[in-house]
């Protein structure tokens, strides 16, 4: 399986949580000898100019405000990279005037081909600059996966990374990126399935007279991994061991001439709603969470909606978002 991090961007407003995000980046570039971009939004002040003009106050935005901006933020972010990157692993600077930080970002990463976008939990003031609202369209948006860090992620903490899914295929694409990191951090992977009230079925899969909906659900997840492995190319290089229900579970990742064993647990829960059952067990037994954006539950909806983001937005745990690939 080749490197799927190759180039990072990495948004920035200049807080102490930007700054966390470079640390972030620089390691995962490191590990996987990738480049790293900054990007800082500066976002259009159109009452502002309009109140500039009404009083006939002699300043241009477009003269004055915005050029200073940008050489600014192009002098910080030169600073930023000198002192979190090393040489080899320095990309380019960008700075953007828009109006909406959220989707310039999805499309500037988008356009220039990144393959993960970085960002810190808060911006500048502490406010909930990307967690939170920018961070929730970020996620609608971006066709690129989000990681969010927040102020107190450290590397060396990530033990076990947790991966929701519904058992589809496009919940399941989410591996992509939690295999990678899972060598990483050295970390183990968790696929954790909630069966809700009104969850899917496994028609496919057979049930056995003395099974459990808990052991069916299992099989047929297995099944599934078996098959993503089998005809997804993103895959390739990925090895699945699991020769029966009750046997230990890891991934073999190959990374250049070797292959790392991954360790995985495959845990099924009750709960009527998916995204508290996930919030409750990254609380208790999870370091980061790395899930898709999309999946089926019950009538093919997507997780988007009704998972993926309320898990975004309320776990207070590194969350990494990851768009299945086929996706219009």
């Amino acid at each position: 399986m080749d490197s799927i991090i190759q180039n990072i961007l990495v948004p920035t407003d200049f807080s102490k949580s930007s700054e966390k995000a470079y640390i972030v980046a620089a390691n995962l570039a490191k590990t996987y000898g990738a480049t790293v971009d900054f990007l800082h939004i500066i976002p259009t002040l159109k009452y502002f100019r309009e109140s500039v003009n009404k009083m006939g106050i002699p300043f241009d935005m477009d003269e004055e405000f915005y050029p200073h901006a940008q050489r600014d933020a192009k002098h910080r972010m030169e600073q930023a990279a000198q002192d979190y990157l090393k040489e080899e692993h320095r990309g380019e600077l960008y700075t953007a005037i828009e109006p909406r930080t959220a989707g310039a970002i999805a499309q500037f990463a988008d356009k220039h081909s990144h393959d993960l976008i970085v960002v810190g939990e808060r911006g500048a003031g502490e406010t909930h600059w990307f967690r939170g609202s920018t961070t929730e369209r970020l996620i609608r948006q971006a066709k690129v996966p989000v990681f969010a860090v927040d102020d107190s992620f450290q590397i060396e903490s990530i033990k076990k990374i947790l991966v929701p899914t519904d058992g589809s295929h496009l919940s399941l694409q989410a591996l992509k990126m939690a295999l990678p990191l899972a060598v990483t951090f050295k970390a183990s992977i968790e696929l954790f399935h909630v069966l809700e009230l009104y969850g899917v079925s496994w028609d496919d899969v057979p049930r056995q007279p003395d099974q459990d909906e808990e052991s069916h659900a299992r099989v047929a997840i297995l099944n599934q991994i078996t098959t993503l492995l089998e005809k997804n190319g993103a895959f390739d290089g990925v090895s699945f061991a699991k020769k029966s229900e009750t046997e230990p579970l890891s991934f073999g990742f190959s990374m250049g001439s070797d292959t790392v064993s991954v360790p995985c647990d495959l845990n099924v829960a009750r709960g009527v709603s998916a995204h508290y059952e996930i919030e409750r067990e990254a609380v208790d037994a999870a370091d980061m969470v790395i899930m898709a954006t999309h999946g089926h539950s019950g009538l093919a909806h997507l997780i988007l909606g009704s998972t993926a983001e309320k898990v975004a937005q309320y776990v207070k745990k590194p969350v990494l978002t990851v768009r299945p690939e086929g996706l219009e």
